[in-house]
Protein backbone atom coordinates (compact mmCIF):
# COMPACT_ATOMS: atom_id res chain seq x y z
CA UNK A 1 0.00 0.00 0.00
CA UNK A 2 1.82 3.30 -1.15
CA UNK A 3 0.51 6.50 1.39
CA UNK A 4 0.31 9.90 -0.58
CA UNK A 5 1.70 13.03 1.47
CA UNK A 6 -0.35 16.06 0.74
CA UNK A 7 1.09 19.60 1.75
CA UNK A 8 -1.08 21.54 3.48
CA UNK A 9 -3.31 23.74 1.71
CA UNK A 10 -2.84 27.58 2.48
CA UNK A 11 -5.84 28.25 4.66
CA UNK A 12 -4.70 24.97 6.53
CA UNK A 13 -0.95 26.51 7.34
CA UNK A 14 -2.48 29.95 8.52
CA UNK A 15 -4.46 27.85 10.70
CA UNK A 16 -1.93 26.07 12.45
CA UNK A 17 0.24 29.25 12.69
CA UNK A 18 -2.38 30.95 14.36
CA UNK A 19 -3.01 28.23 16.89
CA UNK A 20 0.79 27.67 17.52
CA UNK A 21 1.07 31.79 18.34
CA UNK A 22 -1.66 31.45 20.69
CA UNK A 23 0.22 29.02 22.16
CA UNK A 24 2.79 30.68 22.48
CA UNK A 25 1.31 33.83 23.64
CA UNK A 26 -0.48 32.13 26.31
CA UNK A 27 2.44 30.44 27.63
CA UNK A 28 4.31 34.00 28.17
CA UNK A 29 1.29 35.81 29.55
CA UNK A 30 0.93 36.38 33.37
CA UNK A 31 -2.43 36.16 34.96
CA UNK A 32 -1.54 39.44 37.34
CA UNK A 33 -2.74 37.52 40.11
CA UNK A 34 -0.09 36.78 43.01
CA UNK A 35 0.63 32.62 43.91
CA UNK A 36 -0.93 32.00 40.38
CA UNK A 37 2.25 29.95 39.53
CA UNK A 38 2.98 32.01 36.44
CA UNK A 39 5.06 34.80 37.51
CA UNK A 40 7.07 35.15 34.20
CA UNK A 41 10.75 34.01 35.23
CA UNK A 42 12.42 32.16 38.63
CA UNK A 43 11.86 33.51 42.36
CA UNK A 44 14.09 35.90 43.57
CA UNK A 45 17.00 34.36 45.60
CA UNK A 46 16.91 34.33 49.54
CA UNK A 47 18.19 37.20 50.83
CA UNK A 48 20.10 35.06 53.44
CA UNK A 49 21.97 32.31 53.64
CA UNK A 50 22.42 32.55 57.70
CA UNK A 51 19.72 33.96 60.49
CA UNK A 52 21.30 34.83 63.63
CA UNK A 53 20.25 33.25 66.69
CA UNK A 54 19.80 35.16 70.00
CA UNK A 55 22.17 34.80 72.77
CA UNK A 56 25.63 35.44 70.65
CA UNK A 57 26.67 37.86 72.48
CA UNK A 58 30.24 36.22 73.17
CA UNK A 59 32.91 33.76 71.58
CA UNK A 60 31.33 31.13 73.67
CA UNK A 61 27.91 31.92 72.65
CA UNK A 62 29.09 32.62 68.51
CA UNK A 63 26.98 31.18 65.95
CA UNK A 64 28.54 28.89 63.68
CA UNK A 65 28.25 30.24 60.25
CA UNK A 66 30.85 28.36 58.05
CA UNK A 67 33.90 27.03 57.31
CA UNK A 68 36.29 29.63 55.39
CA UNK A 69 37.19 29.45 52.42
CA UNK A 70 33.93 30.02 50.64
CA UNK A 71 34.35 30.58 46.45
CA UNK A 72 32.47 34.45 45.75
CA UNK A 73 30.12 36.66 47.54
CA UNK A 74 26.99 36.05 47.87
CA UNK A 75 27.34 34.24 51.47
CA UNK A 76 24.46 36.80 53.71
CA UNK A 77 23.96 36.64 57.32
CA UNK A 78 21.18 38.53 58.66
CA UNK A 79 20.38 39.88 62.02
CA UNK A 80 19.69 42.70 64.36
CA UNK A 81 21.26 44.57 66.35
CA UNK A 82 19.11 46.40 69.54
CA UNK A 83 19.97 49.12 71.94
CA UNK A 84 18.49 50.12 74.92
CA UNK A 85 19.52 54.12 74.61
CA UNK A 86 22.64 56.12 75.19
CA UNK A 87 25.19 54.92 78.13
CA UNK A 88 23.74 51.62 77.98
CA UNK A 89 26.20 48.91 76.20
CA UNK A 90 24.14 47.88 73.07
CA UNK A 91 24.01 44.26 71.26
CA UNK A 92 26.72 42.53 70.36
CA UNK A 93 26.86 39.53 67.93
CA UNK A 94 29.53 36.89 67.44
CA UNK A 95 29.47 34.33 64.56
CA UNK A 96 32.11 31.37 64.18
CA UNK A 97 34.38 30.56 61.23
CA UNK A 98 36.20 27.31 61.20
CA UNK A 99 39.40 27.58 59.05
CA UNK A 100 40.10 24.70 56.48
CA UNK A 101 42.20 26.40 53.75
CA UNK A 102 43.95 24.45 51.05
CA UNK A 103 47.07 22.17 51.66
CA UNK A 104 49.91 24.16 51.38
CA UNK A 105 47.88 27.18 52.31
CA UNK A 106 49.00 29.64 55.28
CA UNK A 107 46.93 32.44 54.65
CA UNK A 108 42.88 33.18 54.39
CA UNK A 109 41.92 36.84 52.52
CA UNK A 110 38.55 37.34 54.18
CA UNK A 111 36.30 39.80 52.72
CA UNK A 112 33.28 40.86 54.08
CA UNK A 113 30.82 43.92 54.05
CA UNK A 114 28.09 45.21 56.81
CA UNK A 115 24.85 46.77 55.70
CA UNK A 116 23.31 48.57 58.62
CA UNK A 117 19.94 51.20 58.95
CA UNK A 118 20.81 54.43 59.52
CA UNK A 119 21.80 55.76 62.11
CA UNK A 120 23.76 53.15 63.07
CA UNK A 121 27.65 52.78 62.59
CA UNK A 122 28.82 49.36 62.37
CA UNK A 123 32.33 47.59 64.35
CA UNK A 124 33.75 44.20 63.93
CA UNK A 125 35.90 43.32 66.21
CA UNK A 126 38.15 39.69 64.27
CA UNK A 127 39.20 37.13 67.29
CA UNK A 128 40.46 33.83 67.22
CA UNK A 129 41.03 31.43 69.87
CA UNK A 130 44.29 31.19 71.89
CA UNK A 131 45.28 28.02 72.56
CA UNK A 132 47.94 26.66 75.19
CA UNK A 133 50.95 24.25 75.11
CA UNK A 134 49.22 21.20 74.66
CA UNK A 135 47.05 22.13 72.00
CA UNK A 136 43.74 23.01 74.27
CA UNK A 137 41.80 25.81 73.82
CA UNK A 138 41.89 28.31 76.26
CA UNK A 139 39.47 30.21 77.48
CA UNK A 140 40.97 33.84 76.34
CA UNK A 141 40.92 34.96 72.07
CA UNK A 142 43.85 37.27 70.42
CA UNK A 143 42.21 40.44 68.74
CA UNK A 144 43.39 40.34 65.14
CA UNK A 145 41.38 43.84 63.83
CA UNK A 146 39.17 46.13 65.15
CA UNK A 147 37.37 48.25 62.27
CA UNK A 148 35.00 51.23 62.90
CA UNK A 149 32.99 51.99 59.22
CA UNK A 150 30.34 54.69 58.64
CA UNK A 151 26.35 55.75 59.38
CA UNK A 152 25.51 52.21 57.66
CA UNK A 153 28.46 50.25 56.04
CA UNK A 154 31.17 48.60 56.90
CA UNK A 155 33.67 47.56 54.07
CA UNK A 156 36.99 45.43 54.49
CA UNK A 157 38.42 43.62 51.85
CA UNK A 158 41.49 41.23 51.71
CA UNK A 159 42.17 41.21 55.42
CA UNK A 160 44.85 38.19 56.06
CA UNK A 161 43.61 35.24 58.31
CA UNK A 162 47.13 33.26 59.10
CA UNK A 163 46.32 29.48 59.53
CA UNK A 164 48.23 26.84 61.88
CA UNK A 165 46.95 23.40 62.01
CA UNK A 166 46.61 23.15 65.63
CA UNK A 167 46.74 26.84 66.82
CA UNK A 168 44.93 29.15 64.54
CA UNK A 169 42.08 27.76 62.63
CA UNK A 170 39.14 29.71 63.61
CA UNK A 171 38.17 33.00 63.29
CA UNK A 172 35.17 34.99 65.29
CA UNK A 173 33.45 37.93 63.85
CA UNK A 174 31.66 39.97 66.59
CA UNK A 175 29.49 43.13 65.56
CA UNK A 176 28.21 46.02 67.17
CA UNK A 177 27.68 49.38 66.85
CA UNK A 178 29.61 52.68 67.74
CA UNK A 179 27.84 54.22 70.75
CA UNK A 180 25.80 56.25 71.08
CA UNK A 181 22.56 55.35 69.05
CA UNK A 182 18.97 55.40 69.50
CA UNK A 183 16.79 53.19 71.42
CA UNK A 184 15.79 50.21 68.83
CA UNK A 185 16.33 47.41 67.18
CA UNK A 186 18.12 47.96 63.50
CA UNK A 187 18.31 45.19 60.94
CA UNK A 188 21.63 44.38 59.30
CA UNK A 189 23.09 42.46 56.75
CA UNK A 190 26.82 40.89 56.55
CA UNK A 191 27.87 39.92 52.93
CA UNK A 192 31.34 37.58 53.27
CA UNK A 193 33.77 35.74 50.71
CA UNK A 194 37.25 34.73 50.35
CA UNK A 195 37.95 34.78 46.50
Amino acid sequence: MRSVLQEPTNKQMSKLISVALGSILLLGCDSGVKGAGNSGGPPPPPTCDYEEIEFNDTPDSANFVNILPVLGAGNHICGDLFSWGQGIEGDIDTFYFFLNPNLGQETIYFNFVVETEFPVIPVVNLYRTIYNNTGEPTEDYEVLGIFYGDPTSLVVLDFPLEYEDLVSNDVFLELTAASPYPVGTFDYKIDYWNF
